[in-house]
Order: structure tokens, then sequence, then C-alpha cells
């Protein structure tokens, strides 16, 4: 989420087994808030309870801030409850293209959860879906899938799906389609 703040351009929550300060505006104008990290409570918590942990820490985090400078809460709460509602499912379109010859549109849906990340083609025609199959699943770290594709692109009778470095990801002929 982007905002306009005086003094800051970004927010870092940090949980500390001993917080020394509250809150620290950095040199790279980053405001942070030092919370008190309870390590036995979060080992406790059930395996997808750590989505919850971090909510609320977001939220102690965002009212001890507000104390010491002016930060938009209101709005960061209505994306965190919006991101809760979704079940903690962060979802994007990476690319979107329509192509004139064949009458096709392709799209590249992103899917981040705490467990995995999925990339899915989804290719339409007129308005009929006529294919739509995850094409990359891996653990959910940019390190793992950031490099793994690039663009959709029609060549030589195949959509493909490129890659950063080198290779396609995915190719179907367009015969198939």
């Amino acid at each position: 989420m982007k905002f306009e703040a005086d003094g800051f351009s970004r927010i870092c929550i940090n949980f500390c087994t001993e917080p020394e300060q509250e809150f620290f505006l950095n040199s790279s104008k980053v405001a942070c808030a030092y919370l008190k990290f309870d390590r036995h409570g979060y080992d406790e918590l059930p395996t997808d309870g750590s989505n919850h942990f971090y909510a609320e820490g977001i939220r102690t985090g965002l009212a001890q801030m507000e104390k010491f400078t002016a930060i938009p809460r209101a709005e960061i709460l209505q994306g965190l409850e919006k991101f809760e509602a979704r079940d903690f499912t962060n979802e994007w379109i990476h690319k979107q293209k329509v192509f004139k010859i064949p009458s096709l549109r392709a799209a590249l849906k992103c899917e981040l959860t705490q467990s995995d990340f999925t990339l899915r083609l989804e290719i339409i025609k007129g308005e009929v879906v006529i294919f739509d199959e995850v094409i990359l699943k891996t653990d959910p770290d940019e390190v793992a899938f950031g490099y793994r594709f690039r663009d959709i692109q029609v060549e030589e009778g195949k959509l493909v799906v490129t890659s950063k470095v080198g290779g396609n990801l995915f190719e179907k002929s367009l015969n198939e389609l």
C-alpha cells in the first residue's frame, strides 16, 4: 500500500525479545515501531494462527507508532481488514495482453499465501475461458518465483510465457486452444 507521510516513506514493525525503544525513524526514512515478541506464545499458535498474530502485531505497532508521528492508520487498517477477509491471500495480475491475431486475451494471475506461490495462465477467446491452469507453483518467496516469468507473447504459432533468465516457462500451440 502506498501512502503520503511527512518524513518517512515506509513503515516497519519489528518484533524483539527485549525492545530497547518504542519508535525510531532510521536514515533510510523508514518509521520503525518495536514490539515485545512473546516467543512462547508464538510457538503455541496453531499452524494457521501466525497470520492473525502478525495482523494483531500490525494493529499494535500502528497504534504505538501513532503516538510519535502522523500515519494514515485508518487506510492501513482498512487494507489489513480486506487482506484478512481474503484469508490472507495476496492476489494480483502480473501481466494481461490482448492478441488480435488470434483473437485472444491472456493473463498471468499470481496468488501468494503463507504456504505457496502459484502462477495461473488464463486464456479467453471472445467471452469464453478456454484455458485456465496453474503453470508454476513454488515456495512463497520471491527468490523462488520472481525470476521464473516475465511476459506473454505469441511466437511461431504458440502462446508463450517467457522467463527472465532464458528459456520459456510455458508454451502452448495456438492450434490446441
